[in-house]
């Protein structure tokens, strides 16, 4: 390869990282804002919260037996394709929010999300892989420059060089899958902060009213961590105008086509996985499918897979936590829906810093250590604070802002590294291996989304206590793993 050509690589490989981000921020942009508004707009009768719960229901069906199949069928990009439409058909029934809309385009997007979700984590594992043999191509170049006239020494010269090129390259890719995985994180992100933006200004004059005809806000003692299920805090209803929700679902509806048009227009596909065919070819395809299907089932006995298990759990379960009850009762239930868009916000800016900044930074700053520190974000400063700080909510405006960035801080270091943890882990293996974590992940949706009207907030922060301890101890387990092997 000539090195205009190994440029040319890496430009289109940063080209279509820029695409598939772009692609994800815009439907971010639509689905978080939808998915954050469910739980207080379509609070009536649970309708917000079961929409949620079949989504991720689905989500983990679909993870179980869709994602290497429709991969291996449609190629990457056109499975994107499908799974976007399935998307935008949920956001689309929020135009008439009742059981016969959300409930069967939750079934859809649930359905779509394995797939969906698999095929960008492979498809930047991908990206990073040809950016690594790139750089792999021109240190070996160097080297075969710089070495010295053939003499006895020049094949055991030539030899250990290379070998320490190959050794390198495998750091790089390491490496760079979470730098890369951070700048997509830093796109979804602020895509986030967009949606949420779009619905404050939007829904800026909303008021929320208790069932019994007072406003939260002065009924602060029900808030925070003593926002329970039992004492009837969940049955607020929002007054609001109807023409202001059409305008903002026709946004979220029009972003979500958008995004459809950049995967189609710009994002490059990579070549579908080939499926052998010999005498008996029925009988051969037949067998491809059905191991297709349950790869991800496979994938489970993997031990290192299973360490892998409670951190995936865990990142989808304070994710629902944060969207369904963080704003609910210390947000909306303290100071109405004015501010949960800001709030937000600020949880998606800091995010989006810090992802991409420490995505860079892991070539120098142990992986271990990145882990240990977001453990302690969350067990030392979001926990007390959200579990003992009740009046301080009601005293203190800035104090969910606080709480917000702090979640964020978390989020940014941890969805890059765990998703890198995974690309560097599994690297002949990428489907069912990223397929099982977003199945461990939707598992923790659904786990946050089924208690969200069973479970008291204090309940909740315990519970995700002891998810936390469970992953880092299985994190410490695979790390022991990962040194033994190498």
């Amino acid at each position: 390869m000539t090195d205009l050509n190994i440029k040319s690589q890496k430009w289109t490989s940063y080209k279509n990282l820029v695409a598939l981000s772009s692609s994800f921020f815009l439907l971010c942009s639509a689905f978080q804002a939808v998915s954050t508004l469910q739980t207080s707009i379509n609070a009536y009768n649970g309708l917000g919260s079961n929409s949620l719960s079949i989504i991720y229901g689905f989500f983990i069906v679909s993870c179980l037996f869709l994602p290497e199949l429709l991969i291996s069928y449609l190629t990457i990009k056109w499975t994107l394709v499908i799974c976007i439409i399935m998307y935008t058909s949920f956001i689309a029934a929020n135009f008439k929010p009742a059981w016969y809309t959300l409930y069967p385009t939750s079934i859809l997007l649930g359905l779509a999300a394995g797939p969906l979700w698999t095929s960008q984590s492979v498809y930047i594992t991908a990206l990073s892989k040809n950016l690594c043999q790139c750089r792999s191509t021109l240190k070996e170049k160097h080297i075969l420059l710089s070495l010295p006239v053939p003499s006895k020494s020049f094949n055991s010269s030539m030899t250990n060089k290379i070998t320490g090129t190959i050794v390198e390259n495998n750091k790089q890719e390491a490496n760079i899958a979470p730098f890369l995985f951070g700048i997509f994180f830093a796109f979804y992100e602020i895509g986030s902060l967009f949606g949420q933006l779009i619905s404050s200004l939007t829904l800026s004059n909303i008021i929320v009213i208790k069932s019994f005809g007072k406003t939260i806000s002065n009924d602060s003692i029900y808030c925070g961590s003593a926002f329970c299920s039992s004492n009837g805090t969940q049955n607020f209803h929002i007054k609001y105008s109807p023409g202001k929700i059409y305008t903002l679902y026709a946004i979220y509806t029009a972003l979500s086509l958008s995004a459809l048009l950049v995967v189609i227009i710009f994002l490059d596909n990579l070549p579908r996985q080939s499926i052998k065919d010999d005498n008996n070819e029925s009988v051969k395809k037949r067998i491809s499918i059905w191991s297709m299907c349950f790869a991800t089932l496979n994938q489970t006995l993997d031990p290192m897979q299973i360490c892998l298990i409670p951190l995936s759990i865990y990142s989808g379960l304070q994710t629902g936590i944060l969207s369904a009850d963080y704003t609910k009762a210390y947000i909306t239930c303290y100071y109405g829906m004015r501010y949960l868009g800001f709030v937000m916000m600020i949880y998606g800016v800091i995010n989006a810093i810090v992802g991409p900044s420490l995505g860079y930074l892991s070539k120098k700053i142990p992986r271990w250590s990145l882990f240990l520190t977001t453990a302690i974000i969350h067990s030392c400063f979001v926990f007390p604070i959200l579990a003992f700080s009740r009046q301080a909510f009601a005293d203190h405006f800035y104090l969910m802002f606080i709480v917000a960035g702090l979640w964020g801080l978390f989020d940014g270091i941890f969805q890059p590294q765990i998703n890198g943890l995974y690309s560097s882990i599994f690297q002949k293996n990428p489907e069912p291996a990223f397929a099982n974590h977003r199945l461990w992940e939707a598992v923790g949706f659904v786990m946050s989304f089924s208690f969200h009207e069973v479970l008291c907030i204090k309940s909740k922060l315990i519970f995700l206590t002891v998810i936390l301890v469970l992953a880092t101890i299985s994190y410490i387990v695979l790390e022991i793993i990962i040194k033994k092997r190498s």
